[in-house]
């Protein structure tokens, strides 16, 4: 919410003060009308309290540059696995996970994730690795994105992290691909500085 305050400023007239008499006996009318303005003491306004939900972003481009930022902090910070959820109403049921109910609805959760590799890619120096679910999705995904500051690769793959990546961002990955990412873990445990980021996963079915 906002508040304003206006300040003003108060006019008080004065009556005439006093009455004189001359030598003459005229009657001499001293009177004053002053104005006096009272301005107020500016006192510090004291600040808005804290709302509740000041931190929440306004929008989806705010939520996906907070989630950025804030993953990019705990990176910097040393963490080398985090996990990353923006969840809309719309394509999310809190038991059965992603839910596509209209036609363009995939596409439009595959965006989603291009938004934040997008903003991941434009915040760090790093090599940046994309992994989504399947081979399918991958190909379909790296033939639609040949700008992409990042490269691309699936679950399905032999081995989906390369010798020079430095951030893995698995997309969306499903309970049908635990094992795999599991498998992909291991396979790099020996890479100490290679991190990585779980966006909107849903490993439980």
């Amino acid at each position: 919410g906002c508040r304003s305050q206006l300040t003003y400023k108060q006019t008080q007239l004065i009556k005439p003060k006093c009455l004189k008499f001359n030598n003459h006996r005229k009657f001499q009318l001293k009177a004053e009308q002053q104005q006096q303005v009272q301005t107020p003491q500016e006192d510090e306004i004291p600040p808005l309290e804290a709302r509740a939900d000041d931190a929440l972003p306004d929008n989806l481009l705010d939520a996906i540059s907070q989630s950025a930022d804030s993953t990019i902090l705990a990176l910097d910070s040393g963490r080398t696995k985090c996990t990353v959820e923006i969840l809309l109403p719309s394509f999310w049921d809190p038991i059965s996970g992603a839910v596509f109910s209209e036609t363009g609805d995939q596409q439009r959760w595959w965006k989603l994730t291009r938004r934040f590799l997008d903003a991941m890619a434009s915040r760090t120096e790093k090599k940046v690795k994309a992994v989504y679910p399947d081979i399918g999705v991958a190909a379909m995904l790296q033939n639609s994105w040949t700008d992409a500051q990042f490269s691309i690769s699936s679950l399905n793959d032999f081995n989906p992290v390369d010798e020079d990546d430095e951030l893995v961002i698995i997309a969306a990955p499903d309970p049908q691909g635990l094992k795999d990412l599991m498998k992909m873990i291991d396979k790099n445990e020996e890479k100490v500085d290679l991190q990585y980021i779980l966006f909107n996963p849903r490993l439980a079915s």
